[in-house]
């Protein structure tokens, strides 16, 4: 069956890019952290150009050109809109050359059934990188897209990383942070009470040399929200695609252990992965991005692993022997 809706979106891509390709650009990624029930998916005009199509909760785009030194009227429709018409929310931004934009999509956008119910809109960074500078280090942007959450302080340990950061902010800039896993704690601001540790899991995860931009998103008392998505920590890579999932610490608290080494290949992987290193006879692991246990071998006899029957995403491989952990990350196609 002939779907006339893709084909209209490529059409109107190449017009947006075409009429526009001797103008001033910029690069813009857009990540959708609406929790609103009705903003399940989303269709994003550009001047009245499907511009980003049926885009799902928790789902980056990747860093897309776009012009500047000119108005762009950017509309957010719902993810079966048939054009422009149908959009719920509207803004013209007017874009500099050469800089590099953030826009997180947050709020709700009809408030019955939500408490608190800031209005839908568009936060916008205009300091985004699509990668770290300097590539030893992960480059950590953090916004708070949580409509109910009070403001937070972020930290490592005893080092506080984001201070009182409020509802729809950005962090005071990127965190460039050498490429560790770390455990990362969450206090009210007001009250000083903890509310989780988080593992970031920047080494396990490969992000070296990355830029990322880690949301608050979800709620925190769901019964007040329509018992909608609860509240986590997610990272959208610049690559975009399905934001990644920040474990709650307590739930994999190994993950920062590095005793046992051994290595993961292929990455990505498709049916099979294959681990190199001193693992025969040891217990192995397959950890979601929620901290669940996906897969178990209690007494591995074999380096070949099968994974095909795990959805696409990140993974974390943990090993463990008699006295000795270690974790890695993969992704399955």
């Amino acid at each position: 069956m002939i779907d006339m809706k893709q084909i209209l979106f490529t059409l109107s891509m190449l017009v947006f890019f075409i009429a526009n390709s001797t103008a001033q650009t910029a690069k813009l990624q857009v990540i959708h952290n609406c929790a609103d029930a009705l903003a399940d998916t989303v269709d994003v005009y550009a001047n009245g150009n499907i511009l980003l199509d049926n885009v799902a909760f928790r789902t980056a785009s990747s860093f897309l050109t776009v012009p500047a030194k000119t108005p762009v009227r950017i509309g957010v429709a719902p993810g079966n809109s048939a054009s422009e018409m149908d959009t719920v929310y509207s803004v013209t931004v007017t874009l500099d050359s050469g800089k590099t934009y953030i826009a997180v999509a947050n709020g709700i956008i009809n408030s019955m059934g939500y408490s608190p119910a800031p209005a839908f809109g568009l936060n916008l960074y205009n300091m985004g990188r699509e990668s770290a500078a300097n590539n030893m280090n992960t480059d950590v942007l953090v916004v708070h897209g949580s409509t109910d959450a009070f403001a937070v302080d972020v930290s490592a340990g005893s080092n506080v990383l984001v201070d009182n950061l409020e509802y729809g902010n950005f962090s005071n800039g990127y965190l460039e942070l050498p490429t560790q896993d770390y455990t990362l704690t969450l206090t009210d601001s007001m009250g000083g009470n903890k509310v989780a540790d988080y593992t970031a899991p920047l080494q396990t995860l490969n992000l070296q040399g990355a830029a990322i931009v880690v949301v608050a998103s979800g709620f925190v008392n769901t019964a007040n929200n329509s018992n909608g998505p609860a509240f986590g920590l997610y990272a959208a890579t610049a690559n975009g695609g399905a934001l990644v999932q920040l474990p709650v610490a307590t739930n994999i608290s190994s993950v920062i252990a590095n005793d046992l080494k051994f290595s993961v290949y292929p990455i990505p992987a498709d049916n099979q992965v294959f681990i190199t290193g001193d693992v025969k006879g040891k217990v192995l692991e397959i950890i979601d991005m929620s901290g669940a246990v996906v897969k178990s071998i209690s007494n591995l006899s074999t380096q070949s692993i099968d994974v095909s029957g795990l959805v696409s995403g990140n993974y974390i491989i943990r090993v463990t022997g008699k006295d000795a952990i270690g974790t890695q990350g993969f992704v399955k196609y």
